[in-house]
């Protein structure tokens, strides 16, 4: 079985900016981050912040042609080193409503078509 074939949800390779902290951190500042693809079940992204496999987060996005912001939680499922100082992060999706996972169903769909 290939890689694309586990995959639950369709992906779009596009670069979405966002933000993440510890989910449960107040007391931290946001940090920015470019999502390199998106899917209902995640995000693949870069940032230059250590995060260890397990780390729940709080990330917001804000997705093209949608007026506010998506907020969603997430756990690191796995991180690659890309260069010295940058590293590449596997975050899946924890506790989406139906709303939000139709919100990234429909921005991925569309995505997919455009390119």
């Amino acid at each position: 079985m290939t890689q694309r074939e586990r995959r639950r949800f369709p992906r779009a390779q596009e670069p979405i900016e966002a933000q993440y902290r510890l989910d449960g951190d107040f007391a931290s500042t946001w940090t920015t981050a470019t999502i390199l693809n998106l899917s209902a079940g995640g995000v693949r992204f870069r940032a230059a912040q250590p995060l260890n496999a397990g780390a729940l987060l709080q990330m917001k996005l804000r997705l093209p042609g949608m007026p506010q912001l998506l907020e969603l939680r997430g756990a690191v499922v796995w991180s690659q080193l890309q260069a010295a100082t940058v590293m590449e992060y596997g975050v899946e999706f924890r506790g989406l409503t139906l709303r939000q996972q139709a919100q990234i169903d429909q921005l991925v769909s569309f995505l997919r078509t455009r390119l």
